[in-house]
């Protein structure tokens, strides 16, 4: 298989920008999950769908034409996963090499935050990874999120530039924005990391269809959906 560009992102923020944005707007993707929270239901909605083994190769789930594995396929529902840093390397490798994924244009990684055994991991085995960094407004979490910057440069990495998630909530009757968790913790963070502000996300919640059960992926013309529409057309700028 062939893939042109390999990024790392956390949660939600992945998962959208994989599905409402960057395959809508260039090619292929596929979405890596890297914990044990949510299987499709996190991302793709899917129920118990899981992936296929045809002898010795794993084939993904897909859902709204992306490809998706996740650690959450091969542990009971919710469960944690208590793993030595080399287990989880080792499932890393394994999602790359036993995978059918195909051509692919992206591969987006959702990775736990910090700078632990994971991260470590992913810089040795994708030394031209590209990142960008998802935080809140919160100064703790701006700090833990500073970590993991300097780590990617230190590490040759280069940071595509920051995503501040759950950037405020704005009534819906009257506009009026309440920065609930604090304000610019994420465009302090790019400042400090001198990389560009992505994105300012609001709380918010997608349309959750009975038929479609998808409950964190927004459609393209829902107003959060077009905050991602715009991070993707940046991300897909600084790729190409």
């Amino acid at each position: 298989s062939t893939t042109h560009h390999r990024l790392q992102v956390g949660g939600t923020t992945g998962c959208n920008l994989n599905y409402d944005q960057l395959w809508r707007l260039d090619n292929g993707a596929f979405y890596i999950q890297y914990s044990s929270s949510g299987k499709l239901s996190l991302c793709n909605g899917g129920g118990n769908v899981g992936p296929k083994v045809k002898g010795d190769r794993i084939f993904p789930v897909e859902r709204f034409d992306v490809k998706v594995i996740s650690m959450a396929f091969f542990v009971e529902d919710n469960a944690p996963v208590i793993w030595r840093g080399p287990m989880l390397g080792k499932m890393l490798m394994n999602f790359f090499s036993e995978v059918e994924w195909g051509d692919l244009d992206y591969v987006l990684l959702d990775l736990p935050p910090g700078t632990g055994d994971v991260a470590l991991d992913v810089h040795k085995m994708l030394p031209k990874c590209k990142e960008v960094i998802v935080t809140t407004p919160h100064a703790t979490a701006a700090f833990v999120a500073a970590r993991a910057g300097t780590m990617a440069i230190k590490t040759n990495h280069e940071v595509l530039g920051i995503v501040e998630n759950m950037s405020y909530f704005q009534s819906g009757s009257t506009g009026e924005k309440e920065y609930v968790f604090g304000k610019d913790g994420g465009k302090r963070l790019a400042e400090e990391l001198n990389v560009p502000l992505l994105g300012q996300i609001p709380l918010g919640q997608p349309e959750i269809k009975e038929d479609d059960f998808a409950p964190s992926v927004y459609d393209q013309t829902h107003p959060i959906g077009e905050h991602y529409i715009q991070m993707a057309k940046k991300i897909i700028d600084k790729t190409n």
